[in-house]
């Protein structure tokens, strides 16, 4: 989903940024001995992919991710609530590489067209090479009722997502952010199939946080590019 090019993703011609091709995605991805939830009756994939460069070292964006609290505190606009449940497998002497966490988060947008949306998900924590990461996140299926935490919330399901975090120069590190969501497409969870979750970490979240941590922390309006590996 982050490197892929064309077909799977193709340019839109009315704002430059990548549109998932749903057809292509459904010929690649569907299995035919496990009903996908994209699959299910009353059920709609989201999906968007842009590219920004974000003013942290990729040591500083990826402690970020992995530690709750310092998550919440980057999108303080857009992570209503966060939770680490679990540690599933545990890095050595504090490196990253290779940690897998069970995490619980209330999404919010800043706007009323798409109403706050509740995942539990395993967060992967990878790294590629000396100076790339990925953060991968997946839903996990079957959440108990009693571990919602909102009766208003829409429990939706995040099907593979994340980003690539690349090393630049000078304490800057370029993310190609994927948004990837399976949601029940009803009244209360529906919503324009939007760049929501990007925009809102992108604009007000990421870029008009008053967190010193996140302040000016993405810079332009950079699309994907079609080399990037996951």
């Amino acid at each position: 989903m982050c490197s892929a090019g064309e077909p799977l993703w193709v340019r839109s011609v009315e704002t430059g940024r990548d549109v998932l091709n749903y057809d292509e995605y459904a010929r690649r991805f569907q299995r035919g001995d496990d009903p996908a939830v994209d699959q299910r009756t009353g059920w709609s994939v989201e999906a968007s992919r842009e590219t920004g460069v974000a003013y942290l070292d990729t040591t500083q964006l990826v402690n970020a991710f992995m530690d709750v609290n310092q998550w919440k505190e980057l999108l303080p606009t857009m992570i209503s609530k966060a939770a680490t449940l679990a540690v599933i497998r545990a890095g050595e002497n504090d490196d990253k590489d290779g940690v897998v966490q069970l995490m619980f988060a209330e999404v919010q947008t800043l706007t009323p067209l798409v109403p706050t949306r509740e995942f539990h998900f395993l967060r992967h924590c990878k790294k590629l090479t000396a100076d790339k990461w990925a953060v991968v996140d997946v839903s996990v299926d079957n959440v108990e009722p009693d571990a919602r935490t909102s009766s208003t919330a829409c429990e939706c399901l995040k099907k593979p997502s994340g980003c690539v975090i690349e090393e630049q120069t000078n304490g800057r590190c370029k993310v190609t952010w994927v948004e990837h969501a399976a949601t029940p497409r009803f009244r209360r969870c529906t919503g324009r199939r939007p760049r929501v979750a990007w925009r809102s970490a992108r604009g007000a979240g990421w870029r008009r946080s008053g967190s010193s941590a996140s302040d000016g922390l993405l810079d332009g309006d950079q699309h994907s590019d079609k080399g990037l590996g996951w």
